[in-house]
This record gives structure tokens, sequence and C-alpha cells, in this order.
């Protein structure tokens, strides 16, 4: 469910609502506040993150960021903020797939629509998994 946040987390930007809050991680749909430009903040949950949290979180930045793909989201920057890393991820509008069910719990999924779906994912991971990742 996405929740109203009214948090800074990074002083260019507005944060909009919470995505997703886990273990690790937290995710936040915000805007820029010169651009307007709408973005994905990710950042690492843990006000203190250990030297290891921060190489794991540096090197999924780094990672994310060599990908130019019109499956994978693009990977705009990595910021520090009140000791913690962020990043900056392209927002194209997507929900997950928990959020979009929910909006479509109306509709009985089609075995069309879930193979559709299901292809996409598949497709994505493989060229996730062709990159070693």
């Amino acid at each position: 469910m996405l929740v109203a946040v009214p948090m800074v987390i990074l002083p260019a930007y507005r944060t909009l609502t919470q995505l997703h809050d886990g273990v690790n991680s937290q995710v936040y749909r915000a805007q820029h506040k010169d651009t307007k430009q709408l973005v994905i903040l990710k950042l690492l949950k843990n006000d203190y993150p250990t030297q290891s949290q921060l190489a794991r979180y540096r090197k999924e930045y780094n990672l994310t960021r060599q990908f130019n793909s019109n499956r994978i989201i693009k990977t705009y920057g990595l910021e520090e903020h009140q000791r913690k890393l962020v990043m900056v991820l392209e927002d194209f509008g997507g929900l997950s797939l928990k959020e979009w069910r929910i909006q479509e719990s109306r509709d009985i999924l089609s075995i069309q629509r879930f193979l559709d779906i299901a292809i996409q994912i598949t497709e994505s991971i493989s060229e996730l998994h062709s990159n070693k990742i």
C-alpha cells in the first residue's frame, strides 16, 4: 500500500510516497524540486550502516548503472545524505505486482495476461543473468 511520507530524504527532492519498507532498504517516489522530474529513491534503512552494507550498496549501484535496456530501470545517481547512501532511479510510473493486483482485483486475470506478464519478467531476469547478475 502506498503511504504518504512528509520527510526529507535528499534536499533536492520532495518525497511523495513510500513504495516499500523492507528489512534493509526503503523505497520512495519523489520529485526533483527544480526539474519536477519523478524519480525513485532507494536508501539503506539503517541509520548507521556498516562498511559492508555500504560496499554492497555501492556494488548494487555500479551494477545497475551499467545497463542500457528498456527492461531494466535507469540509475541516475548515488548520493549521500545523513550517513546514508541513496540511489536515484528512473520512475516510469509502474506499480508493484501486489498493488497492480489490488487495483485489478475486480477483474479475473486471464491466462493470456498472466503469461504476458510472466514472459516480460522472465525476459528481464534473463537479461540480468546474461550479464552475470
